[in-house]
This record gives C-alpha cells, structure tokens and sequence, in this order.
C-alpha cells in the first residue's frame, strides 16, 4: 500500500478498515469460504451468510465466489441460519448469550416451532447444557427481576451484570430464594443498604461489548485517584482488548 493510500485507509472507520484488510485478503488469495444461499419462492437468491465476503470481492475486483445454494428455505430456518452465523462470527458476553437465545426460544414460541432446549442448541450450534445454563440465568435475572433490584431502573443493573463472567451468574441463577439472590446480587455488585435502600456506587470504569465484535471502555475518575482494587479493574480490561491487538498485529505480520 502506498503512502496515499495509508493516509486513506487510516482516515476510514473501524468497520471500513475491517472490509479493507478483508477485500485486501481476498485479492490475495480469493474467497476460501463459500457463501451460502437460499433460493426464495420468486427464482430470486438470497445471501444467508457472507455478507462481508461478498462485498470484500467485489471491493478486490471478483466477479466469480464460491457458493453453497442451501435451495428453498422457510423464512424461520433462514432466520436462524442467519443468526448461527452471527454468533461464531461476533464476540458475545455470557449475559448477551443468555438474553439471545432466549429471545429465539420466545421467538420459536410464538411461530410454533420446536423450542426445546435440543431445539434451541440445534439452532445456535451450542450443546444442550449450556443452553439450559444460559436459559437459567436469564430466568432468574430477568427484566422484572432487574427492575424490581434497581428500583423501577434496569439499565444500571444490567450493565453491572452483563461484565460478570459464567460462573458468578451461574452462582446466582441456582440460588432459588428471591431475596438471598439480590442480597448476593448487591454482595458481587458492590452495593450497600442505606437509609432503608440500596446505594449503587458509580463504577469509576466500564467495559461493553458492542455487536460487531467492537468495544468500549469508559473511565469515569482519573486513575491517580483511584484505589488499589479499581485500578486492578482497570487494568485487567484494558489487558484483555490489549491481547487482542497483539494477537491482531501477529496474524497480520504472518500474512
């Protein structure tokens, strides 16, 4: 790439970039994975998965790609090839896994398909005990529950849960009594009672993950004045977005 070019490509957003290094990739060494299809009921073809690759060929000049035609297909099990796809392709929380595949059971509910929890795996492509755990979760953490714990206000809940890991939601999904859960809810969330209610203290940083494999990490207090445990928060997020860039910068000094 030339020095203009650079200047271009540095200029891009994020997702441009991704298309760039991706159309850049594909001049090289074509399109390794076919794209899948459908055909619809008016002769016409739909793309199910490799949106991003077919726009990266026609950016390298292609003219010709691979293709998997899957044949007629129902409008849900498109759907839900679409949705398979997404899921090994973006970087999901557990929290937004169990939000996810129960918003496609309540969806398979209602359009009177199978939404058991081998039906569901079956679709996401994950086995059927992480399903089921994920399923736990988020009953027991549901919208009411989260409402009712940050009093009439989820948000700020759910932002604090979405960055627990596996293991300590699990921990809170199996307890079954109501009020020893959110007493362990406020424990893990750093939450004191007050005056009769609950005191949730500003998170002096946050990590959300955005779809499309994007993330964000806010800081909300200089870090000179942060203490010890806070700085050790800080640290371990920014460490984690860290190892995927050198992980980044390897695989494109290899290629």
């Amino acid at each position: 790439m030339g020095q203009d070019g650079a200047i271009i490509f540095n200029r891009l957003g994020s997702e441009s970039k991704r298309l760039a290094e991706l159309a850049f990739d594909i001049q090289r060494r074509g399109v390794t994975d076919p794209i899948e299809v459908r055909s619809t009921p008016d002769d016409s073809i739909e793309c199910l998965r490799g949106h991003r690759r077919m726009a990266g060929a026609k950016l390298a000049g292609l003219t010709h790609v691979p293709v998997l035609n899957r044949g007629p297909m129902s409008n849900p099990n498109a759907a839900a090839t679409v949705l398979s796809g997404n899921l090994h392709r973006e970087n999901f929380t557990t929290w937004q896994e169990a939000v996810l595949v129960t918003q496609v059971q309540e969806q398979r509910r209602a359009n009177n398909q199978p939404h058991d929890v081998r039906s569901l795996g079956a679709v996401m492509g994950w086995s059927h005990g992480k399903v089921q755990n994920l399923l736990a979760i988020r009953r027991a953490l549901s919208p009411d529950y989260l409402r009712d714990v940050g009093r009439g206000d989820a948000d700020e809940v759910e932002e604090l849960v979405s960055r627990m890991s596996v293991a300590d939601l699990g921990r809170l999904a199996s307890i079954s009594d109501v009020a020893a859960r959110t007493a362990e809810l406020h424990r893990r969330l750093g939450w004191s009672s007050h005056g009769g209610g609950i005191v949730a203290p500003k998170a002096v940083c946050s990590h959300r993950v955005k779809r499309g494999g994007g993330f964000e990490i806010v800081v909300t207090r200089p870090i000179e004045s942060m203490e010890r445990g806070d700085v050790a928060l800080l640290h371990e997020l920014l460490e984690s977005q860290l190892h995927r860039v050198r992980s980044r910068l390897e695989l494109l000094k290899r290629s």
